[in-house]
């Protein structure tokens, strides 16, 4: 399942979600209400963001999914990080890349201490200011199975994904759930 960033919508996850599902997973990327083709909300979009991964999941699993790993980057990364800290036994794995500790109302270095699921920090180290909030997120991620990878990089977000270290440590993890 796809979280796209706050510059976009599901069309940036579409290349990397359609070759993953040539290889046979089921996948979903899908817009943030206020963003791409989705609504526009009455109220802040920007409170509801880990809920809506959190219905994307569910929509995921009614799909006929067995696992489902939260793939999200940028605001979609501090989205589904929040998400799975609220949501443990719907979602087998995460993946924020380039994630920030905090976007408008979500705050993932809090809820950080919660998550209990499998997790993979992937950030560029010349993504500035993003590097250091995954270093922060990770030592606060209370998951045992945790893992911080800063890649040769300047690329952020999913920009950074189909990089090809960045792509076979992602590759890797879903296979592994």
């Amino acid at each position: 399942m796809f979280a796209h960033e706050s510059s976009g919508g599901a069309c940036q996850w579409m290349p990397f979600a359609r070759s993953l599902a040539k290889r046979g997973y089921l996948t979903l990327a899908f817009d943030f209400r206020g963003y791409g083709r989705s609504q526009t909300p009455r109220r802040s979009a920007e409170s509801r963001l880990a809920a809506d991964v959190i219905a994307a999941a569910k929509k995921t699993r009614s799909l006929g999914a067995k696992k489902v790993v939260l793939v999200g980057a940028s605001m979609g990364g501090t989205a589904v990080i929040v998400a799975a800290a609220n949501a443990r036994t719907l979602v087998n794995g995460v993946i924020p890349i380039s994630a920030s500790s905090s976007h408008g109302r979500m705050d993932a270095l809090k809820a950080a201490p919660r998550l209990q699921t499998p997790i993979l920090y992937l950030v560029g180290e010349r993504d500035e200011g993003f590097d250091e909030q995954a270093r922060q997120l990770y030592a606060a991620t209370g998951s045992a199975d945790k893992r911080l990878e800063v890649l040769d990089s300047g690329n952020h977000g999913v920009q950074l994904a189909p990089e090809p270290a960045a792509r076979s440590l992602i590759e890797s993890f879903i296979a592994a759930r």
